[in-house]
């Protein structure tokens, strides 16, 4: 009785899925934010966080709603799931539409609408409200990973690892203020909030997927998964704080290009240095840990519990070590 209760029992929702609803939720919410204060309301700091860079577009921020839903109902079983599915589905369906006016040139009359964008009409963009061409190249990507996720060809994380490469150039082109990675003359073209949200739905697809190789890595408890998620924070964040630092103490007069290198340099070495020691110090912790652990499962493998005198495995032990002693050193193993 207690088994079948405790298999009737509702599950509660893992870390992992926690995940995946938090990040559905928030890139949703990123969306609905931009439709609502930064279009309907015309806040153009909501559109564009920093001032006179790409803004995103209310299609944009229209997508970026339905895939957060659909990232948001991925737990979900029944009605909600095909809910889910229908949102991946018309994502797919926009960015599609989008795509089909720059590659066969159509005009559909969906650029501007429900807002128009005066602003781009006043920088004379070619095509105003119109998304970049890479923006909707990630939402294509992104819908089918969403709409593929409950099915056993498990190609999410192929499908999203290109819509998080080019969100992360995206974050990475404003942190260095490189407009070539992000600006209007751009091939990506894509706004801070948009690379933003597009991280957050990447790293919401692999956390969802039940079985993936990335969520294993950072859900596992073996000693490598553990190493791995303090490791990697560490070489994506120490290598690119490293180097804005340089670069702004190199725009701003502290020290010129040879010393700033040297600089970089040496901070790096003894990062490195210090991660090194620092994990192999760990994995030694570890590694006698489960050294000792090993040692006291022998000896009361071999032990009888209640008088911690030797048992038969015990005695069958020791008997064929003192045997092969004897044999080695070609002497009796008994005498009488």
């Amino acid at each position: 009785m207690l088994g079948l209760s405790s298999e009737a029992a509702p599950r509660s929702v893992s870390g992992p899925r926690k995940v995946t609803v938090v990040c559905g939720a928030v890139a949703a919410l990123i969306g609905a934010v931009v439709i609502v204060a930064g279009w309907a309301f015309n806040v153009a700091a909501v559109r564009a966080l920093i001032p006179g860079t790409v803004a995103m577009k209310a299609s944009t921020a229209l997508m970026f709603v339905l895939c957060g839903l659909a990232l948001l109902l991925t737990p979900a079983k029944g009605n909600r799931r095909w809910i889910g599915w229908s949102c991946s589905a018309v994502c797919i369906v926009i960015a599609a539409a989008f795509l089909s006016e720059y590659v066969f040139g159509w005009k559909l009359g969906i650029d501007e609408f429900p807002f128009r964008d005066a602003a781009g009409r006043a920088d004379k963009i070619a095509y105003p409200g119109r998304p970049a061409p890479t923006t909707l190249v990630c939402f294509v990507l992104t819908g089918v990973a969403l709409l593929v996720r409950h099915t056993r060809w498990r190609i999410e994380e192929v499908l999203m690892a290109p819509v998080a490469a080019i969100a992360a150039l995206c974050l990475a082109g404003y942190a260095y203020s490189i407009p070539a990675f992000y600006g209007p003359a751009s091939a990506a073209k894509m706004a801070l909030n948009t690379g933003i949200a597009f991280l957050l739905i990447a790293f919401g697809v692999v956390f969802a997927q039940e079985d993936g190789r990335l969520k294993r890595l950072l859900s596992t408890t073996d000693p490598g998964s553990v190493m791995a998620r303090r490791l990697i924070p560490l070489a994506v964040l120490v290598p690119l704080t490293l180097g804005w630092l340089r670069l702004k103490g190199q725009e701003d007069g502290v020290f010129g290009l040879r010393v700033g290198t040297w600089l970089l340099t040496m901070t790096e070495i003894v990062c490195l240095a210090g991660v090194i020691i620092w994990a192999a110090s760990s994995l030694s912790r570890t590694d006698g840990h489960r050294r000792r652990l090993e040692d006291e499962l022998h000896r009361l493998a071999g032990e009888d519990e209640l008088t911690h005198l030797a048992n038969r495995r015990g005695f069958s032990e020791r008997l064929q070590r003192e045997l092969s002693l004897a044999s080695r050193h070609s002497s009796p193993g008994a005498r009488f």
